[in-house]
């Protein structure tokens, strides 16, 4: 686990810095305000020193009240009573609620690449040593953000379970219960590195496609910041009688994946790089569904049977 960089207290300017599917997150609060429960364990692994740049920077003021921005026409709702996204002469205005209150927590201005927003939160109204607590902004603010950049770089967070074995770097996606972490689990036994087993992101590069590690773990709770190279792609399912593969036409592999990934619907930019980086995985990536029963003797199934002996789908 990489060194976890000190939290600056009493200073005018404090810095946290973490690295996410290899993109730089950087958050600066100005102020004698101190950050409180952070790193969150699951970010630990991705704290890093800081650097000479941010691929996303946050300009981050807190305090007891937030600012009445004005803003244009609503562009995104998460219908969840989570947070919004509006047009803004800047790029975009951004909102997000607490979660029990449902009263406005946090807001910011978004450049209109997604590489800077001016961000105010609230600060920690129960804590009476005047605290805030950075791992707010990463759901939703941050993701927000990392989705839409890496969307218009050709690619896209998947809900997924990926696991660094001997053999490659092998991707398990499909609906929640289809049996991600479990595989993940599995394969973890048998000396497989679990870069996550709920959320990846998937990034081109010059031979075909990467995943990367999250912190947004599964029933694992593991998120390593490390890569590997995509060499297979499960669309998985729960099976009977016997495990199967099946090799997929283009069009389905297309509408599974489709409905793992999490869209940036209020970018057409980067819903266009999504497409292409989804297009680039259907043609370079072995891609099969799974139908497995509930044993791990799967993973020898896995190993040991070649692709070219998989049925093709009807």
């Amino acid at each position: 686990m990489p060194t976890v960089a000190p939290v600056r207290r009493n200073t005018t300017t404090m810095s946290l810095e973490l690295t996410i599917g290899g993109y730089v997150i950087r958050m600066e609060a100005g102020g004698a305000i101190s950050a409180s429960d952070w790193p969150w364990p699951a970010y630990g692994p991705f704290v890093t020193a800081a650097r000479g740049y941010a691929d996303i920077l946050l300009h981050v003021t807190v305090g007891k009240t937030l600012p009445t921005r004005d803003h244009g026409p609503l562009l995104f709702d998460s219908e969840q009573g989570l947070w919004r996204l509006y047009q803004h002469l800047n790029g975009y205005y951004f909102e997000s609620f607490d979660t029990l209150t449902l009263a406005l927590s946090c807001c910011a201005v978004i450049a209109s690449d997604f590489s800077t927003a001016e961000t105010w939160l609230l600060e920690n109204r129960h804590d009476t040593s005047r605290t805030w607590q950075p791992g707010q902004l990463f759901n939703p603010l941050i993701q927000v953000c990392l989705v839409s950049k890496l969307g218009r770089d050709g690619g896209f967070l998947l809900h997924a379970s990926g696991v660094a074995t001997e053999q490659g770097t092998w991707v398990f996606t499909g609906d929640s219960g289809a049996g991600k972490s479990t595989l993940a689990g599995w394969l973890r036994d048998r000396g497989g590195i679990v870069l996550n087993d709920e959320r990846l992101l998937i990034r081109p590069q010059d031979d075909g496609l990467s995943i990367w590690g999250t912190p947004w773990a599964g029933s694992l709770g593991e998120g390593h910041n490390r890569s590997g190279k995509l060499t297979r792609l499960h669309c998985i399912r729960h099976g009977s009688g016997a495990h199967r593969l099946i090799l997929l036409s283009s069009a389905m592999i297309s509408r599974l994946v489709l409905r793992q990934c999490f869209f940036p619907h209020w970018d057409p930019e980067a819903l266009a790089g999504m497409l292409r980086g989804i297009t680039h995985l259907v043609e370079q990536v072995d891609t099969v569904e799974l139908s497995f029963l509930n044993d791990p003797n799967v993973i020898d199934f896995l190993m040991h049977y070649p692709l070219d002996r998989a049925m093709a789908s009807p």
